[in-house]
């Protein structure tokens, strides 16, 4: 099991910055995020898994911040037609539909 945390930093498309951080402990994810400032905001619990994944829905209709550790990239939308590469991105707000590869 991995025991370590996200901690996920970028930018809103609005220029804000944000930042996605989790807290594992006794087999649970708890996630916060931080946007355009240091207030925490806590944003759900997830059950811990071998190949933790995060899911933040930002306010405002921002986005959604998710993350798999090792995901070669994600397909997302209707029909999973869109594609990003890489472990870590912000999606479009709204966004339900996420397959990690």
């Amino acid at each position: 099991m991995w025991n370590g945390d996200w901690n996920i930093r970028g930018a809103t498309p609005d220029g804000r910055r944000f930042v996605v951080r989790t807290l594992s402990m006794d087999g649970d994810t708890r996630a916060f995020y931080f946007l355009g400032g240091p207030q925490p905001h806590f944003a759900g619990v997830r059950q811990s898994y071998d190949r933790p994944s995060v899911i933040v829905d930002l306010p405002g209709k921002q986005g959604v911040v998710v993350a798999m550790l090792n995901a070669a990239g994600m397909q997302y939308g209707p029909g999973l037609r869109s594609s990003v590469r890489g472990d870590t991105a912000l999606l479009p707000a709204g966004t339900n539909s996420v397959a990690f590869r």
